[in-house]
């Protein structure tokens, strides 16, 4: 996926931003990196979870008009906020990171098991079962992963806004019972990608509101006629249609 990045060394050098921003593409350790027109390089650490990053992608594969793409990436992004709901349980239990990743390791390569897992932490911790994907929608994803289904716009769009029903109750959940739980995650994978990361590039972090997951827009702030994926869409339209001014690195 790619973002349109400011550069916050033109920030410290002229005091003032430019107003100019920088075409980035994000690297799967949820990195971006790029070359302003000043010649300064710069690393930009999301503060955002891989399933985060994912659910964007899909939105704007739509936007691109890949909508078969979209609908994987949403599959995906689904599977990866429940293994976060998983590790973030295991987490608040007690569970340190190296025994989380010990116990995820049994099933990671395996998807039923993975939502097996799913359905079973969420029920011992919140004492009832976990609102899924219905079956219909469980059936499209298969048969547009597995068997070559290509969707339309208004499927891959009713999938998206169907992935962020289920997960963003889930994660509000998360976020309200598990605050400091969720804390220690965020600080230990930011302190993972700065190791990995050359400090001459100066490195910054930057949070964005995200279909799945963390979103700046208040509960009561949205209007119930217009679902979280439209506004979503809306948003990325108004960047991609001009609405900044976009730099070039080359």
């Amino acid at each position: 996926m790619r973002l349109f990045l400011p550069c916050m060394s033109c920030f410290e050098e002229f005091g003032r931003p430019d107003n100019t921003f920088y075409p980035a593409d994000i690297l799967n350790n949820v990195t971006a990196k790029f070359v302003c027109r000043q010649d300064h390089k710069s690393v930009v650490v999301l503060q955002s979870q891989k399933f985060a990053i994912l659910a964007e992608l899909a939105v704007t594969a739509i936007l691109d008009g890949y909508y078969r793409e979209a609908v994987s990436s949403f599959a995906s992004s689904l599977e990866r906020f429940q293994e976060f709901y998983i590790k973030t349980v295991l987490r608040s239990r007690g569970f340190d990171l190296e025994m989380s990743e010990k116990l995820w390791k049994g099933v990671h390569k395996q998807s039923e098991r993975q939502f097996g897992a799913y359905q079973f932490v969420f029920g011992l911790e919140e004492g009832e079962p976990p609102r899924i994907l219905s079956n219909n929608k469980v059936t499209f994803r298969n048969k547009v992963i597995h068997q070559g289904l290509i969707p339309t716009y208004d499927e891959a769009i009713a999938f998206g806004q169907s992935v962020a029903d289920v997960g963003n109750p889930v994660y509000r959940r998360l976020a309200s019972d598990k605050s400091e739980v969720l804390k220690t995650i965020e600080w230990e994978e930011l302190h993972s990608v700065y190791q990995s990361v050359d400090p001459n590039e100066k490195p910054s972090t930057m949070s964005i509101a995200t279909l799945l997951g963390r979103c700046s827009i208040p509960d009561d702030r949205i209007d119930p006629r217009r679902s979280a994926f439209f506004m979503a869409r809306s948003v990325l339209r108004d960047i991609r249609d001009g609405g900044i001014n976009a730099g070039s690195t080359s």
